[in-house]
């Protein structure tokens, strides 16, 4: 019989221009890419470690896939919950569980010959997706949003980066500037403001320049529950959603418990995979909780498991999947294909599994040419 065998690689490539949150500033894409080989199958998947979020480092995440190489699997008689719970018992990383868990489930489907989100029924479900502008100054903020549009000209929803400054609202008319009134807006501040009231003021009078917000995300720290209720309390037709509040299923019972949110954002890489996901989103949906599928620094391997982990679900009300849009743009010959973005939605690919190939000989290429790294580890 038999068995899936392990490959995993190293894949570093600067970043077109630096990518700044208000904790945290990107200069390089950084992940491990990994393939589960069966037979002659392939399946594919990618870890993005962000010690920030996840505590986990590259070199932990690494140390944790490489316990993998010494299990044998058999994707013909393993179903994905199984798979999934012998993950929990032997790989002690969310991310090295989400690039095997969507490795397995890109496996599955070239197996059963169905693209991922069929594995869970024939419906397809699509929302809308952000595009998001960081933290930038003015005139740098201009620049992006006008590029943004003249690359994206089909956008409907953007999300725009926010932090503990004074010129927020000046951000706010500059990019309202940009774009056309019926598009609407996110706003996430990832954990800035020092406190509710401070968040309520300001976020208050984004609103008004912006006028059509649709959420709001983690704009206080993480373990204040309460600011977080206070805010919600004062947005009407505005969902305040947990980010860095939500971390596994504990952290979702506590906000349920709390009341605190109108919604939660579920990530693949923080999640630990498509069917833990997938179990936080059905417990999210049971609670009366919105589910927005964000993401991190990904590139488009963890970004289509995105993709088909929400349009396997029925009550997404947006996605956040938009970095393997801009992270090789500069690059003339494409090493993955992209998952497409079409009337301002992430649409998943109907080829078995994720739907992503990798062209493995122009990355050897490009890293004999010192473009980028990627090598076996």
């Amino acid at each position: 019989m038999d068995l899936a065998s392990l490959k995993m690689y190293r894949l570093k490539y600067k970043l077109p221009q630096p990518f700044s949150i208000a904790t945290h500033t990107w200069t390089h894409l950084e992940t491990i890419l990994v393939q589960l080989h069966y037979d002659h199958f392939i399946g594919i998947g990618e870890a993005a470690p962000f010690a920030l979020s996840t505590g986990e480092t590259y070199d932990y995440v690494v140390s944790q896939l490489q316990k993998f190489k010494s299990y044998a699997i058999n994707p013909n008689d393993d179903a994905p919950h199984v798979f999934y719970k012998f993950l929990q018992d032997n790989v002690n990383s969310f991310h090295a569980t989400a690039a095997l868990d969507s490795a397995f489930h890109d496996l599955l489907g070239k197996l059963q010959n169905k693209p991922v989100y069929e594995l869970f029924g024939n419906e397809r479900n699509l929302s809308l997706n952000t595009l998001t502008i960081p933290v930038l100054g003015l005139k740098e903020t201009k620049e992006f949003a006008l590029s943004l549009l003249q690359h994206h000209p089909q956008v409907q929803l953007i999300k725009i980066k926010l932090n503990n400054d004074k010129i927020n609202p000046e951000i706010a008319r500059v990019i309202k500037d940009v774009f056309a009134e019926n598009v609407a807006y996110v706003i996430d501040p990832n954990q800035s403001f020092n406190d509710s009231h401070q968040a309520i003021e300001v976020l208050k009078e984004i609103q008004s320049i912006l006028r059509t917000v649709i959420a709001i995300e983690q704009p206080v720290e993480k373990h204040d529950y309460q600011g977080l209720f206070d805010i919600k309390s004062q947005f009407d037709g505005v969902d305040i959603y947990a980010d860095e509040s939500m971390v596994g299923m504990d952290g979702l019972e506590k906000l349920i418990r709390m009341k605190a949110v109108n919604g939660v954002n579920i990530k693949i890489q923080k999640a630990g995979g498509i069917w833990k996901a997938r179990l936080l989103a059905q417990r999210a949906h049971e609670a009366g909780l919105k589910v927005m599928v964000g993401s991190m620094m990904e590139g488009p391997l963890s970004v289509a498991a995105g993709i088909h982990f929400a349009a396997s679900m029925p009550n997404v009300a947006f996605t956040d999947l938009d970095s393997d849009l801009f992270i090789f743009q500069d690059l003339k010959e494409p090493i993955f294909t992209q998952s497409p973005y079409i009337q301002g939605m992430r649409i998943p690919f109907k080829k078995p599994g994720l739907g992503i190939e990798v062209n493995e000989s122009v990355l050897k290429h490009l890293a004999l040419q010192k473009v980028l790294i990627y090598e076996e580890l």
